[in-house]
């Protein structure tokens, strides 16, 4: 039986059957979501310990079944990771905007629920057995690190609140059509009846960027600043947009789950101020070879530039993206994926006084 190509947020999904449920890959997650190469696979690695494996996700090497090397084609030496529905939900849960709601819905409705062994026609009206334990397994999983008195404690408010949420008297009666929601509900839900916290150890909200981190990000802002004439002037306001993009006041700390509106803005920047240094550039090799060498008058050469200026200033710019050299791209790649730091730029850090301001 074929599966059909799936087309969410843009990005077509070809689909992949391991032990007969589909799964993703980290460069499918980051590409329907939109996220920078790696970040699917840095959540994976962070969260690892709290992910069950024959569950959460599978690893295919090249000693796997010959059906699930066929499923994943080419396989590295060190195998390929896959997340089920559960594990998808899981490494994505630090995702809050509208955006990635709405396509956590479509991909566990349109993606993961399609069952690739149900026949044509075939139709439930409520969930099925393992669709439940589904729901089951993540409520289980909510309650694990609570002492053992209060597991049930916290399992029955889970399924209260689920009850009261879907207007159901059981979970074995939640409408397939609800089955996303129930499941992205009570993934982000938070025990309010528990007493005696302490007992359960917590992930802190958002883990602070580390020195290498921010080496790499300054690796970024050197790349702008640098440039200029005013460099620490731009690398002022460079600063100061970082923490207005991401809304973290000076002198707080930026966090992983900052990186990725980081990595964005840097990009804006760049694709901003990389056509300007072209173009300046250019006006000094023009000037350089018509006023200095052949000996022609400035105003005019000057005029001319103030014109393409102009020009420039009022096309549309939807193309800029497209400008940024090979070395950006991989620097903002590295910023993004937390890769180990090279040289760091101190000359570049974030000033005293805007910290105070």
């Amino acid at each position: 039986m074929t599966n059909p190509i799936v087309s969410i947020n843009s990005v077509e999904i070809h689909p992949i059957v391991i032990r007969d449920q589909r799964v993703l890959t980290f460069t499918q997650v980051d590409e329907v979501h939109g996220r920078p190469k790696g970040t699917a696979r840095r959540n994976f690695t962070e969260n690892k310990s709290r992910l069950i494996e024959g569950q959460d996700f599978f690893v295919i090497t090249r000693e796997s079944s010959m059906d699930e090397i066929r499923a994943l084609g080419n396989i590295p030496p060190k195998g390929i990771t896959v997340v089920t529905e559960s594990g998808y939900l899981l490494l994505v849960k630090s995702f809050t905007d509208d955006l990635a709601w709405q396509i956590q819905r479509e991909l566990v409705n349109a993606y993961f629920r399609v069952n690739p062994e149900r026949t044509v026609g075939e139709r439930y009206d409520t969930i099925i057995p393992s669709e439940q334990q589904t729901l089951s397994e993540l409520a289980q999983r909510k309650v694990a690190h609570l002492a053992p008195a209060l597991q049930g404690k916290g399992l029955a408010e889970i399924w209260s609140r689920l009850h009261n949420k879907f207007r159901i008297a059981k979970y074995s009666q939640l409408p397939r059509t609800r089955l996303a929601d129930a499941i992205v509900y009570m993934a982000s839900m938070e025990l309010r009846g528990v007493p005696n916290a302490e007992h359960t150890p917590r992930r802190p909200a958002s883990e602070p960027l580390t020195n290498n981190d921010m080496a790499n990000l300054r690796r970024v802002i050197w790349l702008i600043s640098h440039r200029f004439h005013y460099e620490q002037a731009w690398t002022q306001g460079v600063w100061y947009a970082l923490r207005d993009a991401t809304g973290v006041p000076s002198p707080n700390r930026f966090t992983v789950d900052n990186l990725p509106v980081l990595t964005q803005e840097m990009r804006r920047i760049l694709q901003a101020v990389e056509p300007l240094v072209q173009m300046r550039n250019e006006a000094e090799l023009e000037v350089l070879r018509r006023v200095v060498r052949r000996r022609e008058q400035a105003e005019p050469l000057i005029e001319d530039w103030r014109a393409r200026l102009m020009r420039s200033a009022k096309e549309d710019r939807g193309e800029i993206a497209h400008t940024l050299s090979g070395w950006m791209e991989r620097d903002l790649e590295e910023l993004a994926a937390r890769a180990q730091a090279g040289r760091d730029y101190p000359e570049v850090a974030e000033p005293t006084e805007q910290r105070r301001h």
